[in-house]
């Protein structure tokens, strides 16, 4: 192993010192910040590596002059001493509030969230160690002590020399295609990403006082640079005599804090070697048991091909996809779910450019293959704060695990989508590993596979471009690799049972925008759509397909966007499924619970959302109390399926519906209190001898009827499920006069959901409270004072019923705890 001998870059922009020209008096015994802010910030290691693993840790120190930017403002490092030299404190006089933002070296054209930072094309070599905490790091934390991450990595070349000595004076770094490594860049704190804002594709060392390349001796050129991939990097060494060597580096992976060893190269001057060659992209490898027996007929993906083991367990790609993230396998049905140190399931492994053996070990499910199970659908979490994290954590996740253990039988659970609320203006991505934790098997009580929606994306804007240093080749490949690198590949599948569960992303960007959320719509790029045939190609006709997706299939459409793919292959995802004897259809993403029948038969069933509207209360727009969705599976077919409320006014499987009068006035306005024009009093359309019905998990399989005196009277029917805009509602918002839909208008849409929403709480339609109601039922009664019961049986052959008439003012299953 070779030696390490330190070279000392300095930056341009080097840390700003702190002056002490004057003399000591009593002022400066007093804390200069103790009226301003002050945090902690730890910098990490950088890792020296090369093709046999890690050489060595470096340790990233502080200067005594060290500046930082934190929210646009200049930090310096404060005389608070710590043992650990990678700690240090920074001072500043401003009060600045959490969350905090920090990048460094310091660069004055930061602001609050939009920070910036610099990497010079022209850098001065000294001799006299390599001091590291001059490259760009950055952090983000809601508390004010943080570890900071790197935002470059490094190339070392190992110079030798076979005749007499060389003195390199100057080192040039260029990279080919459009990527950018020098100059200024926009900053990503939170996920410690960077694009270039006003940059170029070369840096230049300046060695001041020569560096000796000499006969027996390694000297080590150190070049750092943004993390990410780099399709070629060509070094220009240039010598005292004004000579160059040339050397090319093909394909060059560069990761985060970590410097890549290259192996020892002769400095000959007017010579061009190659060094590293082209990545091997073949992938092979062995799935077997426990045991150590071959399992045939195993499907693995790079996650655009699809191939099978052989008898021996034997699998092979010629060459995976360059923008491969994972390899992984299809879990047979008569295997276990295998679950990481997250308590997440976990089968792939994290796919690195080069390596090419991927083993995979699977355990039996001890007696075979299970007869039946469970499957638990989640829709939109969507946590954007730590309130919302809490009453994930506090509420659905104790209630979903306390159903759970319900069951004597094996349980599954599959989110779909926005797992967070990331947008231009939240920035949530971070909270997607407390979210991971939030669904381990030892939170819920169950394996919960995942699939990608719109807001688990890296939203991006003109201003916030998407980092394009990795493997990609689209925005939708850019934009899912932080939902990549904690939940894993984002199109897969496993069986259970006689049944294939397939997890997709159908969320399909068409360019950035300014709007907070990217131009997006539902369907699955040509890719995807090759892959599902690959996967499904061996599937027999018979079994249960389950097909789980974020964006409901009913509401996308075919449509060609530019250049990105020639559809969005919705007709043609539909018609492969339909050559299935048995398909269901799981989605989320509009917040609504409903079954829809496809035109081919298949049925879709969107789930409503585990954070209601948006948790603000505890139902959704629908009306519909947060909850999720059951499913008990056996064999190839869904025996029994019902949603449930997981708050305690509707944590039971008998609670399926709430009765409200058809003239039930809801709200309650506080006098003088309406500024934002919602708080008041809203009504249902009806009178009062009609009986309303909100049947959450209602489809046209169910049967509805009313009881009037224990007697038998009728049946229900659906009401309209469209809506008038809020905007076209009548009245002023008085009891007497309340907000309705114009006379005539019927609308299926749960007014008493209003009635608290905008009502008492002021909320707007834009937090998720006018939203379509799927499972609105009306009857006109023959006796509007006999005592009423609504009876309703399910598709499964269930029956559930409710006497109970929710008042208008009785908000209470709506309340947050």
């Amino acid at each position: 192993m070779m030696k390490l001998k330190y070279l000392f870059l300095i930056s341009a922009l080097a840390f700003a010192g702190i002056s002490c020209a004057k003399g000591i008096d009593e002022s400066e015994l007093k804390d200069p910040y103790a009226d301003g802010t002050k945090i902690k910030l730890t910098s990490r290691y950088l890792v020296t590596t090369d093709d046999a693993g890690i050489l060595e840790y470096m340790p990233v120190s502080w200067p005594d002059d060290a500046s930082v930017s934190v929210n646009g403002y200049k930090m310096f490092k404060t005389k608070q001493q710590f043992a650990d030299t990678t700690i240090a404190e920074f001072g500043s006089t401003e009060e600045i509030s959490a969350p905090y933002y920090v990048t460094s070296p310091y660069y004055s054209r930061s602001n609050p969230k939009l920070q910036r930072v610099m990497i010079p094309s022209t850098q001065t070599v000294s001799l006299d160690g390599l001091d590291f905490s001059t490259l760009p790091v950055c952090g983000y934390s809601e508390s004010d002590s943080l570890t900071l991450r790197h935002l470059t990595g490094g190339i070392c070349l190992s110079l030798t020399r076979s005749s007499k000595a060389s003195i390199i004076t100057k080192v040039n770094l260029s990279v080919s295609g459009e990527a950018k490594i020098s100059g200024e860049f926009i900053v990503d704190c939170i996920n410690a990403t960077m694009a270039p804002s006003n940059s170029s594709s070369s840096i230049e060392y300046v060695y001041a006082d020569g560096m000796v390349v000499a006969l027996g001796t390694n000297a080590l050129v150190y070049m750092f640079l943004p993390a990410g991939d780099y399709e070629e990097c060509i070094v220009t060494i240039s010598d005292v005599t004004n000579k160059s060597m040339t050397i090319t580096m093909p394909s060059v992976s560069v990761k985060a804090g970590a410097v890549k060893m290259y192996g020892e190269v002769e400095y000959e001057s007017g010579s061009s070697v190659v060094v590293g060659g082209q990545v091997d992209r073949s992938v092979e490898g062995y799935v077997k048991d426990n045991s150590g027996k071959p399992i045939e007929g195993v499907a693995v993906s790079d996650g655009f091909t699809v191939v099978r083991t052989d008898a021996e367990g034997y699998y092979r790609f010629e060459e995976v996809s360059t923008d491969t993230w994972h390899i992984y396998y299809s879990t047979p049905a008569n295997y276990e779910i295998a679950v990481n140190q997250h308590g997440q399931p976990c089968f792939w492994q994290d796919y690195t450019p080069g390596t090419t053996r991927y083993d995979f070990i699977l355990t039996p499910i001890a007696g075979g293959k299970e007869d039946k199970f469970a499957l638990f659908t989640y829709g939109d979490p969507q946590v954007y704060s730590n309130n919302n994290l809490n009453r994930f954590l506090k509420e659905a996740v104790p209630g979903i695990k306390a159903h759970a253990s319900t069951f004597d039988i094996p349980v599954y659970g599959m989110g779909l989508g926005d797992i967070v609320f990331n947008t231009d203006n939240y920035k949530t991505t971070y909270q997607m590993v407390p979210m991971r934790n939030g669904f381990s098997v030892s939170s819920v009580g169950m394996p919960v596979f995942q699939v990608l929606g719109n807001h688990d994306y890296t939203e991006f804007d003109a201003n916030n471009p998407l980092v394009t240093d990795e493997r990609n080749s689209d925005i939708n490949i850019k934009a899912q690799r932080e939902y990549n690198d904690v939940f894993g590949p984002a199109d897969y599948s496993f069986d259970r049972s006689d049944a294939h569960i397939i997890g997709m992303r159908n969320v399909i960007f068409s360019s950035p925008t300014t709007s907070g959320t990217g131009n997006y719509h539902g369907g699955f790029t040509d890719r995807q759509f090759e892959w599902l045939k690959q996967d499904l190609s061996q599937v027999p006709k018979d079994k249960l397909i389950i097909l789980s997706v974020h964006i409901p299939i009913y509401n996308c459409t075919d449509k060609t966007i530019g250049s990105l793919n020639t559809g969005t292959n919705i007709k043609n995802v539909l018609d492969l499924l339909g050559q299935y004897d048995n398909v269901r259809i799981m989605s989320g993403h509009v917040h609504t619970q409903r079954t829809y029948i496809h035109s081919n038969g298949i049925i879709e069933h969107n789930s409503a959302s585990v954070a209601g509207a948006w948790w603000n209360l505890c139902v959704s727009g629908d009306g519909c109390p947060n909850g999720f969705n059951v499913y008990t599976i056996q064999g190839n077919k869904i025996i029994d399926g019902y949603y449930y409320g997981y708050t305690a006014s509707s944590s039971s499987r008998n609670h399926q519906m709430r009765l409200y009068r058809g003239n039930t006035v809801t709200g309650g306005a506080i006098e003088g209190d309406n500024k934002n024009g919602t708080k008041g009093y809203y009504a249902f359309n009806f009178e009062d001898d009609v009986i309303l019905a909100n049947v959450y998990n209602a489809d046209p399989d169910w049967k509805i009827s009313v009881y009037e005196d224990d007697e038998y009277s009728g049946d229900m029917t659906l009401v309209n499920p469209s809506q008038p805009s809020i905007g076209s509602l009548v009245g002023d918002y008085s009891y007497e006069n309340p907000r309705r839909p114009a006379d005539g208008i019927e609308t299926g849409h749960d007014m008493w959901m209003t009635g608290y929403f905008m009502g008492v709480l002021g909320k707007t339609t834009s937090n998720g409270g006018w939203q379509e109601c799927y499972h609105m039922y009306k009857y006109k009664l023959k006796n509007r004072n006999a005592s009423i019961k609504v009876v309703a049986v399910d598709r499964y052959g269930n029956t559930y019923q409710e006497t109970k008439i929710t008042e208008g003012t009785d908000h209470t299953a709506a309340m947050k705890p």
